[in-house]
């Protein structure tokens, strides 16, 4: 959705169509350039802040779904760990080998300390506050693109210990190596979706010609009142920006580990390109006689209409369909832990001065692959949930010895059975809740025995979240499970 809206918001900003205004002396174009653009910039201002505002906040109120684990993990999982005192922090922000900058989740931590000091952190407020000031902050970032006002936060100064692990020791390639031309044949054609054509035509009209041909040509088409001098700045800026987006995707690629966040930040500028691609997509219907092929829609409707009919479809769905199992269990345990009052040990396991028994802890155990679920930040209490662990080979930042390095959720996948029976032999052990994927079950290798070992130790299916129609890892399914144990004080109702 927010494709749509950045390649219209900078389309309306690119000026009338050609073939409206007629011809003008120098000094007419300027003052009518300028007082015109002032005004409709002004008029757009008043409207556009508040309507991204609107929009950012029910964007951020209605996702029900995940992406990556980062979006929990180092943000508001590290929040609740600092304000709080209990919860879980990844490798990131050990001691040892801290990567991260902490201003981010120090936002957070922020909100969240006010909300505690006047008694108003419950578990809603503590997983809806975030996404409010991230819908504030990103409807603020789309205003200042509309504007086309390029704001400097400061210089940024990466870690060593960053540098070290992701380009020295190549520690990133431990979540997934991909080709080099993996932006160009997936990340980018997946991000742009059906305005990619676009893009490419934005980029073809300043990088195909000289400065008196085709970009040149191309500025005076859509805005027939530029004066000469105008154009070249903006053809002199548009050439800019596409060797900032060239160089990083380039700098990006020589990277062996490739996400799509990774090149998030170039999304406005591709949606520049895209917006003047749009203008001469129109020109060119209107040239070739639009009317005499569709009189219902100008081309400028109908080409609004392809991008709304091509992204909004999908955006909802990724928002509210795809891979939404994760926060449905959190959801589910949440509500159930609201409902029935669930224990909730202080970092030091006392619950009223009194030490929480074994029986008097809830327990919950996720086989998953590691971080794909959200952690205390959407409970809010802190129960024992234990998560396969993942955590790279860091012995080259810590100085341990790379032969003892073990992955708890590759030695759990090699055989879940076998781990199932060393960790949880003593019946006092077994959590209340096993969570898992179907492909764990359906697997002909172990999908047998994990259910075995589950009916003979009183666990039975409580509850089947969807996840999605298309699991996009190996080891996620289409649907999650959520299995209880029988006799346990703790069960759903």
């Amino acid at each position: 959705m927010s494709l749509i809206r950045r390649q219209l918001g900078v389309w309306m900003l690119s000026g009338r169509m050609s073939g409206r205004d007629s011809p003008r002396t120098a000094s007419q174009m300027k003052n009518a350039a300028g007082s015109g653009d002032s005004d409709e910039l002004q008029k757009l201002s008043n409207v556009i802040l508040p309507v991204l505002i609107l929009f950012r906040i029910v964007n951020a109120l209605i996702i029900r779904t995940t992406f990556v684990p980062d979006e929990y993990w180092q943000s508001v999982e590290v929040a609740h760990r600092w304000t709080f005192g209990y919860g879980a922090l990844t490798w990131e922000w050990w001691n040892s080998t801290a990567i991260r900058s902490p201003l981010h989740p120090l936002m957070f931590a922020g909100l969240y300390k006010l909300l505690a000091a006047v008694g108003l952190d419950s578990r809603l407020a503590i997983i809806y506050l975030p996404r409010l000031l991230h819908g504030i902050l990103a409807a603020v970032a789309d205003y200042n693109l509309y504007c086309m006002t390029h704001l400097l936060s400061g210089p940024t100064t990466a870690k060593l210990n960053f540098l070290r692990f992701n380009l020295l020791t190549n520690g990133a390639n431990f979540y997934g190596v991909e080709p080099w031309h993996w932006y160009f044949t997936n990340g980018l054609p997946t991000m742009l979706f059906s305005s990619a054509a676009f893009v490419v035509a934005g980029f073809l009209i300043d990088f195909t010609g000289t400065l008196t041909g085709g970009g040149l040509r191309f500025f005076s088409s859509w805005r027939p009142n530029m004066v000469a001098k105008e154009a070249r700045l903006h053809h002199t800026l548009s050439k800019f920006f596409g060797l900032i987006v060239a160089w990083t995707v380039l700098v990006y690629s020589y990277l062996a580990h490739k996400e799509y966040r990774f090149i998030f930040p170039i999304l406005p500028l591709l949606h520049y390109f895209a917006g003047r691609g749009l203008v001469c997509a129109c020109n060119a219907l209107n040239r070739r006689g639009w009317k005499s092929i569709c009189c219902v829609f100008s081309p400028k409707t109908a080409l609004a209409l392809f991008l709304v009919l091509s992204h909004v479809p999908l955006a909802m769905y990724t928002c509210l369909v795809h891979q939404r199992g994760p926060t449905e269990l959190m959801g589910l345990l949440g509500s159930q832990g609201d409902r029935n009052n669930w224990p909730s040990a202080t970092p030091l396991s006392y619950e009223n001065g009194k030490t929480l028994g074994p029986d008097e802890q809830v327990r919950a155990l996720f086989l998953m692959p590691c971080h794909t679920t959200p952690y205390i930040s959407y409970l809010h209490r802190n129960i024992s949930l234990r998560l396969l662990a993942c955590d790279p080979d860091l012995s080259a930042l810590t100085g341990g010895d790379p032969a003892a390095y073990v992955d708890e959720a590759e030695v759990f996948y090699a055989d879940p059975l076998a781990w199932l029976k060393a960790k949880y032999s003593e019946s006092l052990k077994l959590p209340h809740f096993i969570a898992m994927f179907d492909q764990l079950l359906l697997d002909a290798r172990y999908g047998s025995g994990v259910a075995d070992f589950l009916k003979t130790r009183n666990y039975f299916p409580c509850a089947r979240l969807f996840h999605a129609h298309f699991p996009t890892h190996r080891r996620h399914g289409k649907y999650i499970h959520l299995f209880c144990r029988r006799g346990s004080p703790f069960q759903l109702n």
